[in-house]
């Protein structure tokens, strides 16, 4: 058994696109050894910001040979038909046998395959994966007709210890990688994977994320372990950093007191999103006045000269910030929200002023739907909702949009409603629970999944270039967690269109939450969504799901069932006569029904109709239905035809799956 290195060695990898380079090598290259028949023993891949490397071990030196089997045609088939299988297989009738099929008596030929060479294989392994691992943007380099994320430098490939000889490739295929860019060999000869993971270690690169991970993480903690301060939680931008060293060596800058009265978002936009740097705060949220970054070297001086430069960066940027903050608030934001005019929502929807316009009136509505809250101040926080996107801090930090209005209101209710009205912005984002901010949170959504509607802008496929999907989740989840009472067709333009579309995002939350398919359609196709109140048409779906969690559910599809399928291409309609009735289970069954028939509420109604459950089996098992008594048959036809349509008043039965 043999083991095979695999290593691409290129200019960095951008960070969020190392990890599922990583496993999309790996799911390659074992589909590839799995297609060709090479068992293994051991596989394992790593990913630095220069390297994908894979190593497979236990692998046969060649495959095994394989006895196909060929069916022919049948022996008593055209003579020409025969020779042309017996050509083409390279076998004669005497080394074929006859098989009986049980339709006609066939050739049959068995053809032993041989073994291949496993180093063969893997050269046609190697080419085809790098044909094939994608990234979402690729490059050219040079007059080369590769493509890869970054240009490639070389290819190191092993089995056995030796250098696979591949030809054509138009880079280099070595038997020898490279260390740390600036502290490592650019030389070092590899045998085994061992080897080659210890040479690495050797030559100051961590080869794998996780550990260089847990290096930054304690080397953060080993210096915030005699202060106040905690590190701010940002799995993204840990992750981040540790995609952009391969030998991770944290230090520590001070940040210039004189930003120290700087909005805390601002500060973290730019050490964070800026300059890939981690901050720290006390229990009371102050921001540390250092901040701690990874560098991709061990400096020989202690890393003063590397922490004065990024000191200097990080003061310039931040003396931008400071700079935008103060002069933004030298206008009023009446004089901000002035500038929207002249900034275009869209071609076809007008301006952002008049977007501001359409929002204040929806939210006014919606205001008197739910809240009631003061109308002045509902007017005023979706007047100036969008003011300080034509701020300098907003122009040049635009993930600040709402937190600059918030710093920019003399309104602190007002400020909150701001800042909050873009929320939720995804699936893992808060929803806002402050009155203010579901209003006008609200009336920003509606106005721009109607108005592209309205056009003829909606996504299609996978393509959704105005984000109009988390637009109607972000409603969905503003109405539901919020527990708003509302009818929200009434607030939508293109009603049936864009509501059918918020009702398809709806379904698709719920199956992610693992309700049934079918429970969810069996409201989603009933009437009750037409009053368009998705807090009831939630409440409906989790009281027929709790039921239909429990053996009750049983009963409730039975009921439906023996109804519906009795009544099947029958519509009959009238009053029922109690003074035919023959039997007494259908006496019975009428009675049990007359005691629920009246009632209203779903919940109360779903448990009205369990009730039948016991009545309706007796009736089944001693009533004839089809009575040859024309008048018997129709009273007992209308009243198990009642029953069927007041369960459909509750829920669409025909959906649940028996």
């Amino acid at each position: 058994m043999s083991e095979f290195i695999f290593e691409i060695l290129s200019e960095e990898i951008p960070a969020r696109m190392q990890e599922k380079a990583k496993m999309d090598l790996q799911l390659i290259i074992q589909g590839k050894l799995s297609a060709a028949g090479l068992d293994f023993s051991f596989i394992e891949s790593f990913v630095t910001p220069r390297r994908l490397a894979i190593s497979v071990a236990g692998l046969p030196l060649e495959t095994s040979p394989q006895t196909l089997e060929k069916k022919g045609p049948k022996i008593d088939a055209p003579e020409a038909a025969q020779k042309g299988f017996f050509e083409s297989t390279g076998v004669s009738p005497e080394q074929c046998q006859k098989v009986d099929t049980g339709k006609g008596v066939y050739w049959v030929a068995h053809i032993v395959q041989e073994g291949k060479k496993t180093v063969d294989l893997l050269k046609e392994i190697v080419v085809q994966t790098l044909n094939e691992l994608s990234f979402p943007k690729s490059m050219r380099w040079g007059d080369k007709k590769m493509t890869f994320v970054r240009p490639v430098n070389q290819i190191l490939c092993l089995f056995g210890g030796e250098k696979i000889e591949i030809d054509h490739l138009e880079v280099p295929v070595v038997d020898t990688t490279r260390g740390h860019r600036f502290m490592g060999s650019a030389h070092i000869k590899v045998h085994s994977w061992e080897e080659y993971k210890q040479e690495l270690a050797k030559n100051h690169v961590v080869l794998d994320s996780a550990k260089r991970r847990s290096i930054i993480l304690a080397q953060i903690a080993d210096h915030l372990k005699d202060s106040s301060y905690t590190l701010i939680d940002d799995e993204g931008l840990l992750q981040e950093v540790t995609g952009l060293v391969e030998w991770p060596h944290v230090l520590k800058g001070q940040i210039d007191p004189k930003f120290s009265n700087l909005p805390k978002e601002l500060m973290i936009a730019v050490c964070r999103k800026h300059q890939r740097y981690f901050l720290a705060q006390d229990k009371d949220g102050k921001l540390s006045p250092f901040f701690l970054f990874a560098a991709n070297i061990t400096p020989k001086d202690g890393g003063g000269t590397i922490i004065a430069g990024n000191e200097r960066v990080l003061r310039a940027r931040l003396a931008d910030g400071l700079f935008f903050f103060e002069t933004d608030q030298k206008k009023t934001l009446l004089e901000h929200l002035e500038g929207l005019k002249t900034r275009v929502f869209h071609q076809k929807l007008g301006s952002m002023y008049e977007k501001v316009d359409r929002i204040e009136a929806l939210a006014l509505k919606i205001n008197e739907a739910t809240y009631n809250m003061d109308v002045a101040t509902v007017k005023t926080a979706a007047r100036f909702a969008k003011a300080d996107l034509t701020t300098g801090l907003v122009n040049e930090f635009p993930e600040l949009q709402g937190i600059a209005g918030r710093y920019y209101t003399q309104n602190p209710e007002v400020g909150v409603a701001i800042e909050e009205h873009y929320k939720p912005q995804g699936p893992g984002d808060r929803c806002p629970s402050n009155p203010l901010s579901v209003i006008v949170a609200l009336a920003d959504k509606i106005d721009t999944l109607s108005g592209f509607f309205s056009i003829g802008e909606k996504p299609t496929g996978s393509k959704d270039p105005y984000a109009l999907r988390r637009t109607a989740l972000g409603i969905i989840r503003l109405i539901l967690e919020n527990h708003l009472k509302i009818n929200l067709k009434s607030f939508l333009a293109g009603k049936g269109e864009t509501y059918e579309f918020i009702l398809d995002r709806l379904k698709v939350m719920l199956k992610d939450q693992n309700l049934p398919h079918d429970i969810i359609s069996a409201v989603l196709t009933h009437k009750t969504i037409e009053a368009g109140d998705l807090c009831d048409i939630l409440s409906r779906i989790k009281a027929l799901h709790d039921l239909f969690i429990s053996n009750q559910g049983k009963t409730l599809r039975m009921v439906f069932s023996r109804t519906a399928n009795i009544l099947k291409d029958i519509d009959i309609k009238g009053d029922i006569s109690e003074d035919i009735f023959e039997k007494q289970e259908e006496k019975t069954l009428f009675e049990a029904f007359s005691k629920i028939n009246h009632l209203q509420d779903y919940a109360h109604a779903f448990q009205g109709i369990l009730t039948l459950g016991e009545p309706l089996n007796a009736f089944f098992d001693h009533v004839t239905v089809n009575d040859e008594n024309a008048s018997l048959r129709e009273n007992r036809l209308k009243l198990l035809s009642q029953i069927r349509d007041f369960s459909l008043e509750f829920a669409n039965f025909y959906t649940i799956e028996g």
